[in-house]
């Protein structure tokens, strides 16, 4: 965002460039005519740059570490060049002046002060920073009198920095003050387009006399804005004015859109608050990290032309067009983006986070630039966000009981489900705790979880909850209770949910009590957000999830839905699913129907709906009307803190919607403005006041006047009652004089070495009083005083030039000089303006000597390579229209060592000469980086009118070679998978090149382009291969199908490759479905026979048949030994018997007044099954392979049970038999199901 200035109360660092940046509604031209290639070539280095800090800090007595900040907080120690106007930008760039970032209005002043023009001062860093020094000098004389010349420490200017603009508003001068001590406390780093860069570190507190924190603020700045906190993170609110935002009932929040303000901090804050700008943003970021609200969320910022009514703004000091933005600033963003998108559910990616030039209708502006870290910060907030760093996150995101729907006295069991959502392993174990209604319960627990994996282990162990009576039970759940896992977000560990148990002759009944919607104010096109009261007014709580459907003239518009609602309680529910934008100015029918799909079973189904209107025709007009108007003193002194106030009615019959915004202006000139919340018909607010630092005006009287909705905002009835003025009697006003420069020459007009100089002024008394001292002129060249000239008192409105250089100034060298004017440079007397003493102007002493530059500088070979032998060049001029008499000579250097040297005859004026290296030569033999360089007339044999342009250097880089890392093949196991089968993926990896990878190598695993998971392994040397690259994210779920199953070698870039294009593997995985269940069991029973009455027909022992159900089924009783046959199919590999006490409970046979052994039979007839040794009992987990039967023929598996007291064997009271192929499970004998 960029800003334009046309406010006469502004800081100097306020106009700011509009590169890419915000709309902006005025079109003030300034007068702008500097060549830019005068600024280009004027670019200084950073050692200059001190220079010029340190003459002007030393020549105004102020600390040359505030210059260098306000330097740095402006323009980051470089002023910034004209651009072309972007495509469809209509307004006019009216920027930042110089390296100092000069006001057009503080431009103007250094200009007649210093007696220069706007284009020297702007192009030269050291006038534009000698006119902030000025300044500050003129504001510690006027707050510290006769002391001032002692004032030299960093804590003294601590309210004059804030005052350097000449603003009256205290909210500004306070930001400005904190801003930059905050930086001079971090320490920051300057980085020129040139390439240098300087770091100054932080000042430390002994440096400050003291502390800037504990500096007596006048109490006005603790009254106001500042104090009082934005939303979420921001560190103070700071109004924009009303004009340049709309108050809403609220929004629906989509989108972050991020600017840079091309500029400062203060300059944007400044500019939101004034009332012509029609521009705003929610938050500024300085560049010390400050964050600063302007416009409340629910309110509409004017940031982004089209895309305002669903978005935040987010301003951020620095320019697009550089990206000098801070460290400091992007933990600020980070912070806050985090902050917006988890209060507002935004997601987070370059779609909902985007930058102000990425917009559509936004092809003229193209902020935050190119040199924005998307990557760094999206990356940051979605750690923040959603824990995506190297720690486990582990969270409860499902909580269930059984029995489903318990009542009084059940025995409930609670189960959970945790999910490992960080990016580690927890490594310890992990373990749920269950409470009821806070009540500890008992606990859950597991080993530990890797990353991304998901577990329902966490029953509630060894007892269970009973139900005491009816009513609704809070069931809480903590994963990690005793925090003995670090994890990236510690937040998200509970889970509550109710357990609703009903007396069964009662019922719920849900009616809706309020039905509502923001903004009440929106205009045609903004997004109108629907609300809802729901209130269950029956006997017992809702068991289900209640729902509410919105419905706008009759069209469904969307949905929203909560959890239980309890007796008597109420719950606000807003649209969630869907959205209505206002198509015109008119009345909608809203109607909302609570429990719209039948779900809850209530007393009174016919109280469900509820209607209201929606009225968006325009209000009744208000009329605003200036009851009142005062201040806190009538007679106040230049500098006092003055408070004005106003009372305002609203005589209209329509409330004001809006806020309403009051201007305070004295003598026509506004002063500031003051905000207050919308003002409802017939009532007042004495809520306007504003504190400023007075400033007497001049006259005998001044007139204090209010002009409230100024901007014009707000519909009245009548528009030309809202101004009130008062005349106060204007007491303080004395009388001074004013004395000014008004011209400066010399003489002999044109100068060369080894003249006797002597300077001339005019001085102007234009004040209404005499100056009763003596009056001085102090002359500097350069910063330093060379004489003075002066003369008797000057009366009131008088003119003199009795103030030559009372003893002439010798020339004594040839170039440019500053030549500094300073009227009453010993402060003798006040005046009315103290700012206007000086006057400057550049001289010129002439000199008859060459100017030697280098041109050019090459090397042969052009295209060299490791092992060539450079040969160096440089072509030579002699830039001057003197010749240079003497032969002239070349020193070329590698670094800082001299290799070789060339020469040629003398140079005549402006000739030109190629010149070879002699007795030297680079031999590359080593990979890098060599500065080559040249230097001219290096032994200055020859005098030159110019030294500081007779070097010339270039660099020659030459890459090592890198390593080359290559996937030789990829696989999976199972190598034949089936539906539902866990895959491991796996992959052999070969560095195929001659050189190290000197780093961990990594690959990714990806299903049809979504990476699934990912395998890594140590560096590999030169020609080595490794196939430790099995999937560390565990399995893939097998689907039926064929898949494109690729990996990528060095998918983060931890190490720089010769080839990156040879990295993908791609083969294509088949999965089939499962095989056929078993879908029969075969049953023999050898001994004894049974009764046919019983459950199994009676058969010949050596018949086997299949089971038959009877109805007899749970009262069925046979002996206590039984073989059972089970005949697996073809096709099934093997199959794996679980038995009860296993993890999984697969296999369980259970009978409560008996132990069943189950034992596997190893014979071949089933006859010699009861033989001891032919059985083998079965483990946890036991697999049954084919042996050497074909997978494509069916083999015979017998299990072996009997009863531990040898009775007989009741089949009803059995609960689960199960036999399972790789991963399908097959139920095959179910208690209840035979």
């Amino acid at each position: 965002m960029g800003f334009s200035k046309i406010s006469s109360h502004s800081l100097i660092m306020t106009t700011l460039l509009v590169l890419g940046g915000c709309d902006l509604s005025t079109k003030n031209n300034l007068i702008d005519n500097r060549d830019t290639s005068i600024a280009a070539s004027d670019t200084k280095q950073t050692s200059s740059l001190q220079h010029d800090f340190k003459n002007a800090a030393d020549e105004y007595q102020v600390p040359v570490e505030l210059l260098q900040v306000l330097a740095y907080y402006a323009t980051n120690w470089e002023a910034p060049l004209d651009h072309d106007e972007e495509p469809g930008e209509s307004e006019h760039h009216i920027g930042l002046h110089g390296i100092m970032g000069l006001s057009s209005e503080t431009l103007l002043q250094a200009s007649e002060q210093l007696g220069l023009s706007i284009e020297e001062i702007e192009n030269s860093p050291k006038h534009s920073i000698r006119a902030v020094a000025a300044l500050l000098h003129q504001k510690s004389r006027l707050a510290f009198e006769d002391d001032y010349i002692n004032k030299t420490s960093i804590g003294d200017f601590f309210e004059l920095v804030g005052q350097l603009g000449g603003s009256e508003d205290l909210v500004l001068e306070q930001y400005m003050s904190e801003e930059i001590y905050d930086i001079l406390h971090q320490g920051y780093t300057v980085q020129l387009s040139n390439g240098e860069s300087l770091t100054v570190p932080p000042l430390q507190s002994s440096a400050f006399n003291r502390s800037y924190l504990s500096t007596p603020i006048p109490s006005a700045y603790l009254k106001k804005n500042t104090k009082k906190l934005g939303q979420g993170v921001a560190d103070s609110f700071i109004s924009a004015h009303s004009a340049n935002y709309t108050s809403t009932g609220g929004r629906n929040i989509k989108r972050i859109v991020i600017h840079a303000i091309e500029g400062s901090s203060g300059s944007a804050i400044n500019w939101f608050r004034n009332k012509s700008a029609r521009v705003s943003a929610h938050y500024i970021i300085s560049k010390s990290g400050r964050i600063t609200q302007m416009v409340r969320e629910k309110d509409k910022a004017y940031h982004a032309k089209y895309h305002n009514s669903d978005t935040i703004g987010l301003e951020h000091g620095g320019h697009a067009s550089r990206g000098d933005f801070t460290t400091a600033e992007y933990d600020a963003s980070f912070k806050l983006i985090c902050d917006i998108a988890k209060r507002h559910n935004i997601p987070v990616d370059r779609s909902h986070i985007v930058g102000h030039g990425e917009l559509t209708h936004n092809a003229n502006r193209y902020d935050p630039g190119k040199h924005w870290d998307w990557e760094g910060l999206i990356a940051r907030v979605d750690a923040c966000v959603n824990g995506t760093t190297g720690e486990p996150d582990v969270l409860i995101d499902k909580v269930w009981w059984t029995p489903e729907n318990p009542t009084i006295g059940d025995e409930v069991t609670f189960h959970s489900r945790v999910k490992n959502a960080g990016l580690g392993s927890t490594s310890k174990n992990v373990g749920v705790r269950y409470s009821i209604d806070s009540e500890y319960i008992g606990w859950g627990a597991q080993g530990a979880l890797s990353a991304k994996e998901s577990s329902e282990n966490f029953d509630l162990r060894d007892k269970t909850w009973t139900v005491p009576s009816y009513g609704v039970f809070t069931l809480s759940t903590e994963v990690d209770d005793t925090n003995i896992i670090s994890e990236s977000n510690e937040d998200n560990n509970r889970l509550s949910t109710k357990i609703v148990v009903n007396d069964p002759s009662k019922k719920a009944d849900l009616i809706i009590k309020k039905l509502w919607y923001s903004p009440t104010d929106a205009e045609v096109g903004d997004t109108i957000s629907l609300h809802a009261t729901v209130s269950n007014e029956g006997d017992v709580a809702t068991k289900s999830n209640v729902g509410i459907a919105y419905t706008i003239d009759g069209e469904n518009i969307g949905w929203d839905a909560t959890t239980v609602i309890e007796v008597g309680r109420s719950i606000d529910l807003n649209l969630r699913e869907g959205e209505w934008k206002l198509p015109s100015q008119s009345t909608f029918n809203l109607s909302a129907f609570v429990d719209d799909g039948n779900i809850v079973d209530e007393s009174n189904e016919e109280n469900n709906k509820l209607s209201t209107t929606i009225d968006f025709t325009p209000p009744l007009p208000s009329d605003l009307i200036i009851t009142k108007l005062w201040m806190s003193d009538e007679k106040p002194s230049e500098g006092d803190i003055v408070t004005l106030y106003a009372e305002v009615k609203n005589q209209g019959e329509g409330n004001t919607v809006q806020d309403v915004s009051l201007s305070f202006m004295i003598d026509d000139e506004e002063v500031g403005f003051s905000t207050s919340t919308a003002i409802d018909s017939g009532n007042s607010s004495d809520s306007f006041s504003l504190d400023i630092r007075w400033k007497v005006p001049l006259g005998n009287q001044f007139t204090l006047k209010a002009w409230v909705d100024d901007v014009n905002k707000i519909s009245e009835d009548n528009e030309e009652n809202n101004q009130l003025e008062v005349k106060i009697e204007n007491e303080a006003a004395k009388k001074a004089p004013d004395v000014v420069i008004n011209s400066l020459t010399w003489s002999p007009s044109k100068i060369y070495v080894g003249d006797n100089v002597v300077f001339h002024s005019s001085v102007t008394n234009q004040g209404n009083s005499d100056t009763v001292e003596n009056v001085g002129v102090g002359y500097f060249v350069d910063n330093k005083q060379v004489g003075y000239g002066a003369r008797a008192a000057m009366p009131a409105n008088s003119n003199s030039t009795d103030f030559d250089l009372t003893k002439a100034y010798v020339a004594s060298s040839a170039g440019e000089f500053e030549l500094l004017a300073f009227v009453d440079d010993l402060n003798r007397f006040r005046e009315t303006d103290e700012l206007n003493n000086k006057s400057s102007i550049n001289f010129t002493v002439h000199s008859k000597e060459a100017d030697l530059i280098i041109e050019e500088l090459w090397w042969e070979p052009n295209e060299a390579q490791i092992g060539d032998t450079l040969k160096l060049f440089a072509k030579v001029k002699n830039d001057s229209p003197f010749d240079t008499t003497k032969n002239v000579g070349v020193a070329f250097y590698l670094g800082d060592t001299k290799i070789g040297w060339g020469a040629t005859t003398a140079l005549v004026a402006g000739a030109s000469v190629e010149i070879a290296i002699r007795e030297g030569e680079i031999k590359l033999d080593s990979f890098g980086t060599y500065e080559i360089s040249a230097l001219v007339n290096d032994e200055k044999a020859i005098k030159e009118s110019v030294y500081s342009n007779n070097t010339k250097a270039k660099s020659l880089t030459l890459l090592a070679p890198l390593p080359d890392v290559s996937i030789e093949d990829i696989w999976w196991t199972p190598l034949v998978p089936e539906v539902g089968d866990e895959v491991t993926f796996h992959a052999r990896v070969k560095n195929i090149s001659a050189y190290d990878t000197g780093a961990n190598v990594g690959l990714a695993y990806y299903i049809n382009g979504e990476k699934i998971g990912w395998g890594a392994t140590t560096a590999l040397s030169a020609g080595e291969s490794s196939d430790v690259f099995t999937n560390r994210e565990g399995t893939w779920t097998a689907t039926e199908g064929s898949f494109e199953f690729s990996a990528l070698v060095n998918d983060s870039h931890t190490f720089e490759e010769f080839d990156e294009s040879n990295n993908v593997f791609v083969k294509t995985l088949l999965v089939k479905p499962k095989a056929i269940p078993i879908e029969k069991i075969e049953q023999s029973i050898v001994f004894p026979t049974l009764d046919e009455n019983f459950y199994f027909k009676t058969f010949d022992p050596e018949v086997t048949v299949l089971y038959e159900k009877t109805d007899a089924l749970t009262s069925s009783e046979f002996d206590n030994n039984v073989l059972l046959k089970i005949e697996v199919p073809a096709g099934v590999k093997s199959v794996i018997l679980e038995n009860e006490f296993s993890s999984k409970v697969q296999f369980s046979i259970t009978q409560s007044a008996q132990t069943i052994t189950p034992q596997l039979c190893n014979a071949q007839l089933s006859e010699d099954c009861f033989e001891e040794s032919a059985l083998q009992a079965i483990s946890s987990k036991q697999e049954i392979t084919r042996g050497q039967t074909p997978l494509d023929e069916a083999f015979t598996i017998y299990l072996h049970l009997q009863s531990s007291d040898e009775t007989a064997l009741n089949l009803g009271a059995f609960s689960t038999l199960m036999i399972v192929d790789d991963v399908t499970k097959y139920t095959v004998w179910q208690e209840g199901s035979l």
